[in-house]
């Protein structure tokens, strides 16, 4: 590794490229360049990630704030645990694939 690459910071590592591409910078996180590839409003499986998300959010809560028989618990809880699953899958699935319309070189 050359002297000056030890010199220069993550500041100026981000300075030098758009906001958008700064994550492609790290070597610690090596999946930082797929992370773009997630947002895809054209391809229905990012809707159904959204949807995921939110019915996530709704379970939560009501686990939370509600006091619910045992059996209802364990239920909400393993339709939970099958929310993160499906969620994780798809999430790959879309960083694996490039977008539409997306650069070659990606």
């Amino acid at each position: 590794m050359p002297a000056d690459a030890a010199k220069t910071t993550a500041a100026d590592i981000i300075l030098l490229h758009p906001p958008y591409m700064h994550l492609t910078c790290f070597p610690a996180i090596p999946f930082a360049v797929k992370l773009a590839r997630l947002y895809q409003p054209k391809n229905p499986q990012f809707w159904l990630l959204v949807l995921l998300n939110v019915l996530s959010s709704a379970i939560s809560w009501l686990l939370h704030k509600q006091t619910l028989p045992v059996a209802v618990t364990l239920l909400l809880s393993a339709f939970a645990l099958a929310n993160f699953v499906l969620g994780l899958r798809i999430a790959v699935q879309l960083m694996k694939e490039p977008a539409e319309g997306a650069n070659a070189r990606e």
